[in-house]
């Protein structure tokens, strides 16, 4: 999924070093934003209705372990 900054890449060689750092930035970004969504806005809890997810804060679970249960 990460040809698809290939597309949105400024440069006109998609191959060039600034055009592969431009699909890294965006794909990591995309990764803030996923891990966001899903560990502090809760999606695990009211989307997956993982009720692990509802004691996340309180002893400290990590997102892995509550997608792993």
């Amino acid at each position: 999924w990460h040809h698809y900054f290939d597309d949105m890449a400024p440069m006109a060689n998609i191959d060039s070093w600034g055009a592969f750092w431009f699909r890294t930035i965006g794909v990591l970004v995309l990764c803030a934003l996923n891990y966001a969504f899903f560990y502090y806005l809760n999606f695990g809890s009211w989307g997956l209705g993982n009720p692990h997810w509802d004691h996340k804060f309180l002893s400290g679970e990590s997102l892995i372990w509550n997608f792993w249960w």
